[in-house]
C-alpha cells in the first residue's frame, strides 16, 4: 500500500494503512494529543475580582483609650473586627518583650493573657482577611508592679458624736468610726493630749476604741489612720470631762481691765494650779459682758465640776491679768479688782463720783477735781466717761483753770456734740479769751 500523510488537529503523522491510521487517530484523541473541533472552540473561565479593602479592628477592653496602667504582670484584651468579605484571623504582638500570638475569635475576639515587661508595652492587635489585607490597633500598657503610694487615708469619728466637741461627766469615753484608703488601711491609732495617753483601735475600715481615760477638763483626742506606705490622716475630737456634777462660778470684772477698742474680753478657767498662757488649754472660757449699759462688767460659768482652779482675765488671749486660785464650790463668786487704784492724799480711800458732786456743791473745787479724775481713771472708756469729762471740765472752770476746763469739755464734746451746757461753757471761754488783757 502506498504511504499516505494525514494531518491531525495538531501534529502530522505518516501511516502505512487505513486501519492503523484510524487506531492512531483514536489514540491521540484519547490522550489529548488531538482535539475535536467542538472542544477547541470553548472559551476559558474569567478570573475573580481582586480584594483590596482592609479589615477594621478595635480594642474595647481593658480600655478604649490608647493607654492603660496596671500592677499585674499580664493583661487580657478583647474587641471586635470586621471585613467586607470576612475576617480570616486576629493576631497580636507585644513590642515590650517581643512576644506574639493569635486571638480567639474573629468578629468578636479575645486574648486571655499577654505577658508584660516592666514599663511600657506597645501591644498591637491585627485583623487579617483572606486576600492578605490587614489592619491593626495599638494599646500601650504600662506595667509598674510597685507604684509609689502618696495618697493619704481618710478617717472620721462617728461616735459618741460626729461634731468636733463632746462633754461628759464620765472619766472615760469610747469612740468609733470609719477609715478608708486607695490601697488599704493598715492600722488605726489614737492619742489623748489631755493626759498623754495613746493606743490602737480595733479594726481598720470600721474601727472602735473601747475606753480612753480622760483628764478633768478638755481632752484633745486624735484618731489617726495609717496605710502601708506610711501615709497618715487624723481626726480630732475634744472631749470635756466634768466629773462630780456641775458647779456655777460668776463675778465682776473692773472696768479698768476692759479693752473697748478691738479686744475680746474673756475670763479663762484652768484645771488645777497653772500659769495662764497662750499655750495653756483652759477648761472653759466665759465672755465678759457689760451690765445693762452701766460701768460694770461681769462673767459666768454655769457648769463646772468641783475642784481646784486657776482663774485669769485677758482681752487678747496673750496677756493675762488678775490671776487667782480658787476652789469650787467653796468660792462660787470671784471678782477681778481694778488694775490700778489712784489715791488722792495719804489716807483718803477711793470714793464714787457722787462724792465729787458733794465736794463741788460745798465749793471744794480741788477735792471735786481729784474725785472726778479718779472716777475717770476707773471708768476708762465706759459709757459714763463723757459725762465725767464734762463734769470735770465744768468743775475746772469753777476752779479758774480755764485751759484744763476747755480740754475736758472738748473731750466730752466728741461723744456729746449737742450738749447745751458744754456748748455754752465753750462760748463763755471764747469770750473770756477775746477780752483785752
Amino acid at each position: 500500500m502506498p504511504k499516505q500523510q494525514m494531518t491531525g488537529a495538531s501534529t502530522p503523522i505518516r501511516i502505512a494503512c487505513g486501519v492503523c491510521a484510524v487506531m492512531l487517530l483514536w489514540t491521540l484523541g484519547a490522550c489529548g494529543g488531538a482535539k475535536s473541533p467542538e472542544a477547541a472552540s470553548t472559551p476559558p473561565a474569567p478570573n475573580p475580582a481582586t480584594d483590596t479593602t482592609a479589615p477594621a479592628l478595635s480594642i474595647t477592653s481593658p480600655t478604649v483609650s490608647g493607654s492603660y496602667s496596671t500592677t499585674s504582670a499580664t493583661v487580657s484584651l478583647s474587641g471586635t473586627a470586621s471585613d467586607n468579605v470576612g475576617v480570616a484571623s486576629v493576631t497580636w504582638s507585644n513590642l515590650g518583650n517581643n512576644t506574639n500570638g493569635s486571638a480567639s475569635g474573629t468578629g468578636t475576639w479575645s486574648i486571655a493573657s499577654i505577658s508584660l515587661a516592666q514599663g511600657a508595652n506597645q501591644v498591637t492587635v491585627t485583623a487579617h482577611d483572606a486576600a492578605g489585607n490587614t489592619k491593626g490597633a495599638t494599646l500601650t500598657v504600662n506595667y509598674n508592679p510597685n507604684p509609689a503610694d502618696t495618697t493619704a487615708p481618710t478617717v472620721s469619728i462617728t461616735s459618741p458624736t460626729a461634731s468636733a466637741t463632746y462633754s461628759t461627766t464620765s472619766a472615760a469615753v469610747s469612740l468609733s468610726g470609719t477609715a478608708s484608703d486607695n490601697v488599704g488601711v493598715a492600722s488605726v491609732t489614737w492619742s489623748n493630749l489631755g493626759n498623754g495617753t495613746n493606743g490602737s483601735a480595733s479594726g481598720t475600715g470600721v474601727w472602735s476604741i473601747a475606753s480612753i481615760a480622760l483628764a478633768q477638763g478638755p481632752n484633745q483626742i486624735t484618731v489617726t489612720a495609717h496605710d502601708a506606705a506610711g501615709n497618715t490622716k487624723g481626726a480630732t475630737l475634744t472631749v470635756t470631762s466634768t466629773p462630780g456634777g456641775p458647779v456655777s462660778l460668776s463675778g465682776s470684772v473692773d472696768s479698768s481691765l476692759i479693752n473697748r477698742s478691738n479686744g475680746t474680753n474673756t475670763v479663762y478657767i484652768y484645771s488645777g494650779t497653772v500659769t495662764p498662757s497662750a499655750g495653756a488649754i483652759p477648761v472653759a472660757t466665759a465672755p465678759v459682758t457689760q451690765d445693762n449699759g452701766a460701768c460694770t462688767f461681769s462673767y459666768q460659768f454655769v457648769s463646772l465640776p468641783a475642784g481646784v482652779y486657776t482663774l485669769a482675765f485677758s482681752s487678747d488671749a496673750t496677756t493675762f491679768r488678775g490671776t487667782a486660785a480658787l476652789t469650787l464650790p467653796t468660792t462660787p463668786i470671784h471678782d477681778f479688782p481694778p488694775a490700778r487704784r489712784l489715791q488722792v492724799g495719804p489716807t483718803r480711800n477711793f470714793t464714787v463720783p457722787s462724792a465729787a458732786i458733794a465736794a463741788a456743791q460745798a465749793g471744794k473745787w480741788n477735792e471735786a477735781v481729784a474725785q472726778l479724775n479718779e472716777a475717770i481713771q476707773v471708768c476708762g472708756d465706759c459709757p459714763a466717761s463723757a459725762i465725767l469729762h464734762k463734769n470735770l471740765g465744768l468743775t475746772e472752770c469753777q476752779a479758774g483753770r480755764f485751759e484744763e476746763c476747755e480740754k475736758e469739755l472738748r473731750s466730752a464734746l466728741q461723744d456729746l456734740p449737742s450738749d447745751p451746757e458744754i456748748l455754752q461753757a465753750l462760748k463763755v471761754l471764747e469770750s473770756i479769751r477775746a477780752r483785752p488783757h
